[in-house]
């Protein structure tokens, strides 16, 4: 039988909304967090005026896993004809799935049963065909480029890994490389650097013994004690550094994921430099200092490129300062730590506009727009299969329900059967082909969806105006969020005249040829207003602008 949806809440009642909360690290920002994701799904449920009825948790799961109790759980309440809540919230979409297919199966599951969705961090609002394509676009940009490009790579240093071979790039600070032969050909693995491995020693014997991470760093300083690629030492570097599991002898593999991936850790013990006994106190200790609830802030940051903005000649953040007037400075130089830096620093509110005009005028013209969608249409593909299989089998349940009716009806027209002694197993066959029936339309319009999606070449054109319209929106989160699945960073230097600056932008998404815009290469701009110039004092680290 079709499903029964539930009854609106009658005039004047909360809508009851039911809470989703899943995080695969206990080590993820505060925002991110359970305590983040809680606060903000209560401030929503506030504002809207609903009522919470129950929190649905999975802690230290990757999204990538179908095994989620919480998420499960949820699913099979939503079913239910008497079921408890008439919205899901939770913080983004990402929650439900590290897939873009998942991610859609699950809210289209949910809008079928008449159960509202909210994305508290992405909110949208449109035709919901169009609503969808953004939706899955979040999803799938990242998805697309990190797991189609990356795959073969990460299956090779899985392999390389679980041999203890080292494959990084970049050094950790106290080790240094030795070749040797593996698997037929010469390979890198770390041993302690004996110039540099004392160091860890000691800031882990400071911390243990009751020295906190400011004033370690503080000490190595006033020690001269240079840190990685002779760096001074700061708080965060300490930090990191007491985190790592590498100097306890063991490989991580997929710790910093977008998608969350399940970390693999490899043993490596001559790769030891303290003990992971010594380790795993220094993590209960940290945890220990960790305030119980986590307050990210309740106003998020107004300013779009927050977090993606680099020093091009620092290779460190800037983040926006100055109040109403704020323009996006290099840390490490109002830290004291690169006063030899001379990026300009761009106001804020024009750096962001011009970002965000690059990217509406030369990248998400209508021939790149057609190649976005072409992406996500890839990726629908294997939903677009799974779900006609679907279909193929509902549409054989049904063939073989109708051919047992046919046969019992035969047999009562042969004078083999009374029609009543038949009339329960009739009856449960017409319920089931009911039932079959309900779940062949749901599927055929599943897939008319899906090749609806991307098949009309006009959607293009809607696409791009939504794009468009969100980007340009007043919803500062929304647009945020966008513009980190579209961006990867946007770096800052000198430009080549007096106050201006050379803005280089690296997406996440195809760029277009040249020859399919004016003028403007594709990720570079030159700001030549609103750039403050420096001139350094015999102080490190002061300027005057």
């Amino acid at each position: 039988m079709p499903v029964k949806k539930p009854k609106e809440p009658k005039e004047g009642e909360p809508k009851r909304v039911a809470f989703y909360i899943r995080f695969s690290s206990w080590h993820q920002d505060a925002e991110n967090s359970k305590e983040g994701q809680l606060m903000a799904l209560q401030a929503y449920t506030d504002a809207t005026g609903g009522i919470n009825v129950g929190i649905y948790l999975d802690e230290g799961i990757s999204g990538k896993s179908e095994v989620r109790p919480g998420l499960n759980q949820l699913m099979q309440d939503a079913r239910n004809p008497n079921r408890p809540f008439d919205e899901v919230a939770i913080w983004k979409f990402d929650r439900l799935g590290c897939r873009a297919s998942s991610v859609d199966r699950r809210t289209s599951e949910l809008e079928s049963l008449g159960i509202e969705l909210t994305a508290v961090k992405q909110p949208m609002s449109g035709k919901p065909s169009v609503v969808r394509f953004v939706r899955n676009l979040l999803g799938n940009v990242a998805e697309f480029f990190s797991d189609n490009m990356g795959e073969d790579i990460a299956r090779g240093k899985l392999t390389s890994a679980s041999h203890g071979v080292w494959t990084n790039s970049s050094i950790p600070f106290g080790f240094e490389r030795e070749y040797r032969m593996n698997r037929g050909r010469m390979r890198a693995f770390l041993i302690p650097n004996p110039e540099t491995a004392h160091i860890i020693v000691r800031m882990v014997g400071l911390y243990l013994g009751g020295t906190g991470i400011r004033k370690i760093a503080e000490t190595f300083r006033d020690e001269n004690i240079l840190g990685p690629n002779d760096n001074p030492w700061t708080p965060d570097r300490v930090s990191s550094m007491l985190k790592n599991i590498a100097y306890a002898g063991f490989i991580r593999i997929g710790e910093r994921s977008k998608f969350d991936d399940a970390e693999l850790l490899v043993i490596v013990p001559d790769m030891e430099i303290i003990t992971l006994e010594e380790h795993n106190r220094v993590q209960e200790t940290m945890a220990s200092h960790t305030p119980q609830k986590t307050h990210p802030r309740e106003v998020a940051s107004i300013h779009l490129l927050s977090g993606l903005v680099y020093c091009d000649r620092c290779n460190g953040k800037m983040s926006p300062t100055g109040g109403a007037r704020s323009y996006y400075n290099c840390n490490l130089r109002r830290n004291g730590l690169c006063p030899s830096c001379d990026t300009p620093n761009p106001r804020a509110e024009q750096l962001e506009a011009a970002v965000l005009q690059h990217i509406l005028e030369k990248i998400l013209i209508p021939k790149n727009t057609e190649r976005i969608v072409a992406m996500v249409a890839k990726s629908h593909t294997g939903t677009t299969l799974e779900v006609e299989e679907e279909l193929r089998n509902v549409n054989l349940e049904i063939d073989k329900q109708k051919e047992s009716r046919k046969n019992l009806l035969h047999l009562v027209e042969a004078g083999q059967a009374v029609e009543g002694d038949i009339s329960e197993r009739l009856g449960e066959i017409r319920e089931t082909l009911t039932r079959l029936e309900a779940n062949a339309l749901s599927a055929k319009a599943k897939v008319a969806n899906e090749k609806a999606l991307t098949s009309d070449p006009k959607k293009v054109t809607t696409y791009a105006k939504t794009l468009d319209t969100y980007l340009r929106g007043t919803n500062v989160d929304l647009t945020k969020e966008i513009l980190k699945e579209l961006i990867i960073q946007v770096r800052v230097r000198p430009g080549v005249e007096k106050d201006t600056a050379t803005i280089i932008i690296r997406y996440r998404i195809p760029t277009p040829p040249r020859e399919w815009t004016e003028k403007t290469d594709i990720g570079k701009l030159l700001l030549r207003k609103n750039v403050r110039s420096l001139e350094y004092p015999a102080q490190p680290g002061a300027m005057i602008t």
